[in-house]
């Protein structure tokens, strides 16, 4: 993920240097603004379903739901449900990590233009003011991203880290308990569980290591 947002950072420190694009500065900040914005309420609602998930599969495994509709169809059985929520999870988890990395290039770019375009503010250290919040959820630290007189990327990175080991120790936890009662109801030979514990195993590496390959 380095390589991806100093990259990213570059391009745009060279570009923004120029002043025949530095009229499209302030355009482009904007678009990027909002496009941050998405990536981040995709990643709040990525992180909800994922909890949620994890919640719903607990209830299915101690009988708490008796049966589910899907797509109008009453599903009396939820063993199928139960063998596709880790997957479900996982798959939030991966989503939410991509789109962790996303905003973290987001931000890195936002600064690296910013400064280009308004050294004074930039100085004042008051730009990021105007960035988008990241959610609170990624924990209580994060307001330091928005506070005049912060602007260490190393922190932010370093955080970013910091919040994707969280995500995925717990992650880990979660998918070991799960699978341990999945094979123990299901059995070894069932052919759906290893299906569902690959495609698992798929998100969680991509979801993990995928924004450090780039």
């Amino acid at each position: 993920m380095a390589i991806a947002t100093d990259s990213a950072s570059m391009r745009a420190r060279i570009l923004f240097s120029e002043p025949e694009h530095q009229s499209y500065g302030p355009e482009f900040l904007k678009d990027l603004k909002e496009e941050w914005r998405s990536v981040l309420a995709g990643q709040k609602r990525a992180m909800i379903y994922m909890v949620l998930g994890m919640a719903l599969f607990e209830l299915v495994v101690r009988g708490a739901i008796g049966k589910a509709t899907f797509l109008g169809i009453e599903l009396s059985d939820l063993a199928i449900v139960r063998k596709a929520l880790p997957v479900v999870v996982a798959y939030f988890f991966y989503e939410a990590a991509t789109s962790n990395t996303h905003s973290v290039i987001f931000f890195d770019v936002y600064d690296t233009i910013f400064r280009q375009l308004q050294p004074a503010i930039a100085d004042a250290k008051l730009h990021m003011l105007t960035a988008p919040a990241r959610p609170a959820i990624q924990g209580p630290l994060m307001y330091r991203q928005h506070t005049p007189g912060f602007e260490n990327k190393r922190f932010i990175r370093g955080l970013d880290l910091l919040f994707n080991l969280i995500s995925m120790l717990g992650i880990l936890a979660f998918e070991i308990y799960a699978y341990v009662l999945q094979f123990a109801a299901f059995r070894a030979t069932d052919p759906l569980t290893w299906i569902a514990l690959v495609a698992t195993l798929l998100f969680l590496v991509v979801g993990f290591f995928g924004p450090y390959l780039i």
